[in-house]
């Protein structure tokens, strides 16, 4: 171990004078208060590192206090902190800019710029309450590389140089999970984490892709269908030239989904079931080489078993299959 931090060693507490700690919080920006936030046992929740080499500093998201921390590896203090001020006493919960944020990333090597993904849950004083963002901040550096804050005040800035949505929107919303990433050619690529839908759009907030992954927990749908449990914590974009893909063949591995990639092609069917519950029997035709899994249900929901799971070549197989009236799937 080279470094490490500990927010234990970073508190204050302006409660009980005889206890460590203490002292006015106000005064005192780069440490926790220990008496803000609620009573959950997962108190920060810091939900994402990142390493700035050429500032030597660790930003991170603390989920449950609503605020993204900069911490100095020099002096190990939070030397910048941004999205809810009340924390160290310094602003209303009127000043709150973060609501369950993730994804906290720097943007460029100088660390003049950070984003981050604002889940927007429960935003004070707002209608829609409940819509998610994503920021890009500049943070007031001066030219010492220090940052500025007037004394008795919060850090700025006082609002995102930019944002999307403009305006709020209720249908682009993730209660948890999500991010977001900016691309090489400046467009910003976002997930709504709890939907498994990622999102690509312009500096000016135009969208240009959507995709909604078709993999749940049992697996890919077939293209058409609501995938159902798709959750993906974040997504990154690798570019064709990015340095780990140097030198390495990557070969197709075929569709992710079965059917048509637009609305207008043709529906080729691949396979067919059916299912003779008196001989407890299961006939699958494929009519191209394909892997094909079949899970079998009685009427309650309780798992039978599989009936198959193997690739299969074109032509009819026949498996037995459990006895009783059940699903197949």
């Amino acid at each position: 171990m080279v470094w490490s931090w500990s927010s234990w060693d970073h508190l204050i507490q302006d409660r009980y004078p005889e206890k460590p700690n203490y002292g006015v919080v106000a005064d005192h920006p780069e440490k926790i208060n220990l008496n803000t936030g609620d009573n959950r046992s997962d108190w920060l929740h810091f939900n994402s590192v990142r390493y700035n080499a050429k500032r030597d500093e660790v930003l991170v998201s603390t989920h449950n206090l609503d605020e993204i921390f900069v911490i100095s590896r020099t002096s190990a203090e939070i030397v910048y902190r941004w999205g809810n001020p009340v924390n160290y006493q310094q602003g209303s919960v009127a000043d709150e800019k973060l609501f369950g944020q993730h994804d906290a990333r720097w943007l460029d090597a100088d660390g003049t710029r950070i984003s981050v993904f604002n889940n927007g849950i429960n935003r004070f004083n707002s209608t829609p309450k409940n819509y998610s963002t994503v920021e890009e901040i500049i943070p007031p550096i001066k030219g010492d590389g220090t940052y500025d804050r007037n004394p008795n005040t919060a850090f700025g800035p006082a609002a995102p140089v930019w944002k999307y949505p403009t305006t709020p929107n209720a249908q682009y919303f993730a209660t948890n999970i999500s991010g977001a990433t900016r691309m090489p050619n400046g467009n910003t690529l976002t997930c709504l984490g709890p939907q498994g839908v990622f999102i690509e759009v312009t500096s000016q907030g135009d969208e240009v892709w959507r995709y909604v992954s078709p993999v749940g927990n049992m697996g890919p749908v077939k293209q058409g269908q609501v995938p159902r449990n798709t959750m993906i914590f974040k997504i990154y974009r690798f570019g064709p030239d990015h340095p780990a893909l140097a030198g390495r063949t990557l070969p197709k591995q075929g569709k992710l989904e079965d059917g048509p990639l637009r609305v207008e092609d043709d529906v080729i069917p691949t396979s067919s079931i059916q299912v003779d519950i008196l001989s407890h029997r299961v006939n699958v035709s494929v009519f191209i080489g394909m892997r094909v899994r079949i899970d079998a249900y009685d009427l309650a929901g309780r798992w039978l078993g599989i009936v198959v799971d193997e690739e299969l070549s074109p032509g009819t197989h026949v498996f037995e299959a459990p006895a009783g009236t059940y699903f197949a799937q």
